[in-house]
């Protein structure tokens, strides 16, 4: 693939040509591109609050723009020893708070994790599945500044909905990770010291469920017993959480699945009524009730009275949108009078209500703390 600079070299207009590359040349001494971009700067990922200790690979957090990787050798009251990495001197002397762990494409991060490996090992397993899913959010998914915080210390911390549409995924992990998880169980368990080979249950795939069920009411196997002794439970296929082996979903996300449902099929409904030409949003009454509503929305705008209240709809998309993760939707529709259709608009990044709704929206959550 030609670089980004022979193209610009074909540009006809030297003025033109000038500029986008004197506008690329300050992109580049910023930025930090990865394999995608610029074949020749390998991809890194910053490891924030990952303590500095010999062997790491790090680099100046005063200075982002400075790419140099150094090793470290040494850690001494809070001074680290440095040799730019791959060379054998000279060394430096930096504190460690100014410096951060990195980690070159196709290095193992967990290791330096406060986490079991053992479990990051299995989750490695289906490492090309999450890339996929993540590379497709990437390109179909429109993000938004405010899906996104950055702590003092420089740490990204990712916000709602954004969170709510990560987080709706671990179902789908936790199945192809299931058969995984009980393969290695089984091996473990060919591979111990017993008197006689005995089969694990598969309570996440639920596959030999009676030949399970035999095994763990024959003998005293330890193994046997500890399994007997687990509750009939499964994870969620929304959420993931621990819930009876008869339910496919907790009550929340089965309420959530059945509603979309429900609205799915009212939508599908709604658009073959509109082919026929059986609209019933231009129905008389329907017209009437949608000008009466929008009516009395604009009088009670002209009438709002700010009295001091903020008004700048950055205000409200760094204040008042992040409290609203996990409020529900009727929650906020019932407390603002707005629709339960725009309030989604609203939770979803995707649109900013009129100020006045910005103080009740607020007081959903104190009242919802105060609950508690």
């Amino acid at each position: 693939m030609a670089k980004i600079e022979d193209l610009i070299d074909e540009v006809a207009d030297p003025r033109l040509r000038e500029d986008l590359a004197r506008e690329i040349k300050d992109i580049k001494e910023t930025k930090r591109f990865g394999l995608v971009f610029e074949e020749h700067i390998p991809e890194t990922v910053s490891l924030f609050g990952l303590p500095i200790r010999p062997g790491l690979i790090v680099q100046d957090r005063t200075t982002p723009q400075n790419l140099t990787e150094y090793e470290v050798i040494g850690v001494e009251d809070g001074k680290a020893t440095l040799v730019a990495r791959g060379s054998v001197g000279p060394r430096t002397t930096v504190d460690t708070d100014e410096l951060l762990v990195v980690k070159r494409f196709h290095e193992p991060i967990y290791p330096g994790l406060t986490r079991d490996s053992v479990a990051l090992d299995i989750m490695e397993t289906i490492r090309p599945e999450v890339d996929a899913y993540l590379i497709d959010l990437v390109e179909s998914h429109r993000f938004r500044f405010t899906d996104f915080h950055e702590t003092r210390k420089g740490d990204c911390r990712l916000l709602a909905p954004l969170t709510h549409v990560l987080a709706n995924t671990t179902g789908q992990w936790r199945r192809l990770l299931a058969p995984i998880v009980e393969q290695i169980a089984s091996d473990l368990l060919s591979a111990a010291k017993t008197t006689r080979r005995s089969k694990l249950p598969t309570p996440l795939t639920e596959r030999r469920r009676s030949e399970g069920r035999r095994s763990t009411t024959r003998g005293s196997s330890p193994v046997s017993s500890a399994v007997r002794r687990q509750p009939e439970t499964h994870a969620c296929l929304d959420c993931g959480r621990q819930i009876p082996a008869k339910s496919k979903r907790c009550k929340p996300c089965d309420q959530r699945f059945q509603a979309d449902r429900l609205r799915s099929m009212g939508n599908a409904e709604l658009k073959a009524m509109r082919r026929e030409g059986d609209d019933p949003n231009k129905t008389p009454t329907a017209r009437k009730a949608v000008g009466d509503a929008n009516r009395e929305h604009w009088k009670a705008r002209s009438e709002w009275d700010p009295d001091g209240q903020p008004t700048d709809p950055q205000y409200f998309r760094t204040q008042v949108f992040p409290r609203l993760a996990g409020i529900g939707t009727r929650d906020l529709s019932d407390a603002t009078g707005l629709s339960v259709g725009y309030v989604r608009l609203v939770k979803k990044g995707q649109a900013v209500p009129h100020p006045r709704h910005w103080r009740s929206m607020a007081s959903v959550r104190d009242q919802d703390r105060e609950g508690h």
